[in-house]
């Protein structure tokens, strides 16, 4: 389970709550249908929007992404 608030409307403070608990798998399918279903109201909207993101997702996720980096700063 996955519960999630985000308010990125202030950059110099963003309002984030994250609340995750339950199963590592269960976890892991939610995460991956989440980015899923922004793909794809993305394409819905405009599809060049989506291969954005797309190309957006894959190298911040890669193994030296700033995905990873952002992890790291945080604890």
């Amino acid at each position: 389970m996955i519960k999630y608030y985000i308010d990125a409307s202030n950059e110099k403070k963003p309002c984030k709550q994250v609340e995750i608990g339950g199963r590592g798998d269960d976890i892991i399918v939610e995460v991956q249908t989440l980015i899923a279903n922004i793909y794809l109201y993305f394409y819905d909207n405009n599809p060049d929007m989506a291969e954005l993101y797309r190309s957006i997702m894959t190298k911040s996720c890669a193994p030296d992404g700033n995905v990873w980096k952002h992890a790291t700063a945080l604890r």
